[in-house]
């Protein structure tokens, strides 16, 4: 999904009240950034787990959209379990 499409996606929510009243393209730039710095440890050959890396992404969108703390772990947890062989 590209930037647009993500920032027409968060719009959409704002518009449905699924989101409180946010700069979408902010919101956009810091769950790609976020995104982007997850991928760094991905591609290590080192394996990493720990609280703070398998819940960053979902830490960071919750802040950007302006959600409470929470809402987007059990998601996180459901994909990282399913990434698990």
């Amino acid at each position: 999904m590209g930037r647009a499409s993500m920032t027409q996606t968060i719009e959409a929510g704002i518009r449905d009240r699924e989101f409180p009243d946010v700069d979408a393209t902010m919101a956009c730039v810091r769950i790609y950034m976020a995104l982007d710095g997850y991928g760094a440890y991905v591609n290590s050959p080192l394996p990493f787990e720990h609280i703070a890396y398998r819940y960053f992404v979902a830490d960071v969108a919750e802040w950007a959209l302006s959600l409470p703390p929470g809402t987007l772990r059990a998601h996180a947890e459901i994909s990282h379990t399913l990434e698990r062989p």
